[in-house]
């Protein structure tokens, strides 16, 4: 699973992610209050909202170096995008 993916799944809710063993830019993700969360990074509905429309709102060129950023780099990246358009 993507970056964007997980982004998109945690939609519904809050989720836990973790890097995917062997495979850069792949993610494992699971609903929050399943299973132990050891080693799982926790995203919410409004982080992953804020990606997804930074993700949406990209051209094409962009929304490859976006997606190619990890998953909490893009987080940082999506609020400092929201603030710089808001401000």
């Amino acid at each position: 699973m993507t970056a964007i993916e997980v982004a998109r799944a945690a939609l519904g809710g809050v989720h836990v992610f973790r890097s995917r063993k062997g495979e850069p830019g792949q993610y494992d993700t699971k609903p929050y209050f399943t299973g132990s969360r050891h080693g799982w990074v926790i995203i919410d509905s409004f982080t992953a909202s804020a990606i997804t429309q930074v993700y949406d709102g990209l051209n094409e060129v962009n929304r490859e170096k976006f997606a190619g950023l990890g998953l909490v780099t893009m987080a940082h990246v999506a609020f400092k995008l929201i603030k710089k358009g808001n401000g």
